[in-house]
């Protein structure tokens, strides 16, 4: 059965690709550019990674079919919860889409069959690599699942296993090519014409289906790793670019890898939908967040100040999941005493404007948002691979000023390797140039957050202003122990007796960190928080927002300068 298919109904890619070369798409940028359609069909995500390939790639192509002009609906894969019913409504909404009911993947794709948006499909090998995660390293990843989506978007064709091929074989389809055995390297190379003026490429795990969605309809390189093979694609698509997905293994590794050459992660590789929800969005205003009100500073409080900021807004799929559950947004200490979140703000913008929607409606009076960077890189690494390093970071800082400036987030974090370096000053002199609503720029180090340990600069912003620059001084993580660190029941005594510092500071809060207390009870995300914040001296210390925070900087440099 395998060698038939192989040499039997199989055909060599390079005999069909001038049959069926890809129609021009719009440019790809920060986010690719996906049109409105009038109405869209409900499609209860199948269980099983293969079957969800096909579903994938079923919404892809209808996604490019409406991008073409020859389409009218969008797909909404159904997975269930209640963020992801009030995300779509909002979408809905928004676009006024008429719809069109509820339909299976095979129905949808019969469509697609009739009208030729589909005429073949694309066969793979599932990696079948055992005691391996999804996104943990492994040496022996088959990734002809990558090359087949591809593959698929260039022959409009659908990524199927061996095992799918009968339903498509019922349908009328044949194979196209035959992706079992060739490297996305191999297949990028080429057709490396088509592919390196893409400003986005795909990192994704074969054993995840998510995102298949926006390869195929927008025809985007996809890779996974970190090897050589990988580094040639990256180096092959046009910088800045966008990273959809994740890497695999290390996280500094990769991250590094994907600075080095003037690109960033998105962390988006748990997403769903995003043709959907990022239908029309750059003829949409979202709803801006609300603005810090500066008159209610009061300068005469000379307690010390402390902001505490939630770590990993960066995560896009934190930003369209996690961050909507009981352990942070909808927290019931949330609201009740000042706080700050890390939050992808310019990528929300242009793949889910209605989340911007939705966080300025539930903003309390004293929560900050903050733009975590522009996707997560390391600013004094961005594109130092290439010779126009810095004209790169111009670039890409522009287009995070507009994305700041579409919802209203004034406040920027970044995390460097090592923020004290000169490249990381001339980094954050690139964002406050670039920048002109900047209030100012929390620092992180990538380990630990708080290695600059409070250090304050201030940076020229070539409008004859100054920019603070507030590295943070605390961090509040599992296991990390004093000084300057610790747990909610060590931490407030940290802040207590820190005299050091007059001004107060700034702390990293650890998304991701479970604290245990003696009585066995867990905390996670804004428990962590209240109970840092509830073992503070209010007599010394003041907890403000970090826009009062930098306001506050603000207004005593100017004070200092009378």
């Amino acid at each position: 059965m395998k060698d038939k298919m192989r040499t039997g109904l199989c055909l060599p890619g390079w005999l069909v690709a001038a049959a069926f070369a890809l129609n021009g798409l719009a440019d790809t940028g920060w986010w690719p550019e996906q049109r409105a359609p009038s109405g869209f069909y409900t499609v209860p995500l199948p269980s099983g990674l293969e079957k969800q390939v096909i579903a994938q790639a079923v919404a892809g192509h209808m996604a490019r079919a409406v991008n073409e002009g020859s389409g009218d609906a969008l797909v909404w894969l159904k997975t269930g919860g209640d963020t992801a019913e009030d995300l779509k409504n909002r979408t809905v909404a928004r676009l006024g889409l008429v719809d069109k009911g509820e339909a299976t993947v095979e129905q949808l794709l019969t469509n697609l069959i009739q009208q030729k948006r589909v005429r073949g499909y694309v066969l793979y090998a599932p990696d079948t690599s055992t005691n391996r995660p999804a996104y943990e390293f492994g040496a022996e990843i088959d990734q002809s699942l990558n090359t087949a989506c591809m593959a698929a978007a260039r022959l409009r064709a659908i990524p199927v296993s061996e095992r799918e091929v009968p339903s498509m074989v019922r349908l009328g389809l044949t194979c196209l090519f035959d992706a079992r055995g060739v490297g996305p390297t191999d297949y990028f190379e080429r057709h490396r014409a088509e592919f390196e003026g893409r400003g986005a490429i795909g990192l994704l795990d074969p054993k995840c289906a998510n995102n298949r969605d926006l390869v195929i309809a927008h025809s985007l390189p996809v890779t996974c790793g970190t090897n050589a093979a990988v580094l040639r694609m990256l180096e092959g698509v046009r910088p800045p670019a966008m990273v959809l997905g994740w890497g695999s293994g290390d996280e500094y590794r990769h991250c590094l890898m994907v600075s080095r050459l003037g690109h960033f992660h998105t962390v988006s590789n748990w997403i769903l939908n995003v043709p959907f929800y990022s239908a029309g969005s750059r003829n949409y205003q979202p709803r801006r967040v609300a603005a810090f009100d500066e008159s209610k500073v009061d300068m005469s409080d000379k307690r010390r100040c402390v902001a505490f900021m939630m770590s990993d807004g960066d995560n896009a799929g934190f930003a369209q999941g996690g961050l909507w559950t009981s352990r942070y947004w909808k927290a019931p200490a949330h609201g009740s005493f000042a706080m700050g979140f890390s939050l992808c703000a310019a990528d929300l913008a242009a793949f889910s404007p209605v989340t911007v929607d939705l966080l300025a409606a539930t903003q309390p009076p004293e929560t900050s948002l903050v733009q975590f960077s522009g996707g997560y890189f390391y600013p004094d690494h961005f594109g130092e691979s290439r010779s126009n390093r810095w004209d790169l970071l111009r670039l890409h800082a522009r287009e995070i000023n507009r994305g700041m400036e579409r919802t209203g987030v004034r406040v920027m974090t970044a995390i460097f390797e090592k923020s004290e370096s000169a490249e990381a000053k001339q980094a954050l002199k690139i964002f406050a140039e670039e920048m002109p609503l900047l209030l100012g720029v929390f620092v992180m180090d990538y380990a630990p957050y708080n290695q600059g340990k409070g250090r304050l600069d201030w940076i020229d912003d070539a409008r004859g202003g100054k920019v603070p620059a507030l590295a943070a001084r605390y961090c509040l993580w599992q296991k990390m122990r004093p000084p300057l660190a610790g747990e909610p029941g060590t931490l407030p005594g940290v802040i207590n007796a820190d005299e050091a510092t007059s001004v107060g500071g700034w702390v990293a809060v650890h998304a991701w960190s479970s604290f245990e207390l003696p009585d066995g009870k867990k905390l996670h995300g804004m428990e962590a928080v209240q109970a840092t914040v509830s073992g503070l001296d209010t007599n010394q210390v003041h907890v403000v927002s970090p826009e009062e925070l930098l306001t506050r900087l603000r207004k005593g440099r100017e004070a200092g300068k009378d």
